[in-house]
């Protein structure tokens, strides 16, 4: 999939608006089974991203078609607007180097899905930390394991092929 066009006839054309690009896109790019140029939608923006989470999509991106390609840094005049999915997962140990918590799901038995490092506030790492020391059940290396008793809500992007979670981010605990 083709979202834009950096380079057009060995020229730099990132200074150029975004509307020009994708007209770039269309001279230069010939469409196969294999390429599709993804197209600008002009309508509005919240039932296209509700029709985007009805099919179980990543989210959006909102552009400006004015906008420049900024190289290398986040832009206001693009806007990624995430299909957040949510589940209730449990807290399942901690990293002794990083401020993570490993976290675990309950299919049938709890199985590791990765690590949590987002959304965790400083109230919600302080409460923890009785449970981490009153649950301690094993160790190694890099982690501290706890008995899996307390659970939380989390918001993530989607699950890796290796089973992680992707991109969770705290939300709350589950009382």
């Amino acid at each position: 999939m083709a979202f834009d066009i950096l380079m057009h006839r060995s020229v730099d054309v990132t200074a150029l608006p975004l509307q020009v690009r994708k007209g770039l896109l269309e001279e230069a790019l010939q469409e196969t089974e294999n390429y599709q140029i993804v197209r600008p939608v002009s309508a509005s923006t919240d039932a296209f991203y509700e029709l985007v989470c009805k099919h179980g999509l990543e989210g959006i991106v909102i552009k400006k078609k004015e906008s420049r390609y900024e190289k290398g840094t986040r832009s206001w005049s693009w806007q990624k607007v995430v299909n957040y999915r949510h589940a209730e997962v449990y807290i399942t140990g901690y990293s002794k180097k990083e401020h993570s918590w490993l976290l675990g799901y309950d299919d049938g038995g709890i199985r590791p899905i990765g690590t949590l490092e987002l959304g965790l506030t400083q109230s919600a790492r302080e409460s923890m930390w009785p449970v981490f020391h009153a649950y301690k059940s094993g160790e190694s290396m890099d982690y501290v394991y706890v008995k899996p008793l307390v659970r939380c809500k989390v918001k993530y992007r989607d699950w890796y092929k290796s089973g992680a979670m992707r991109l969770p981010v705290f939300e709350e605990f589950i009382v």
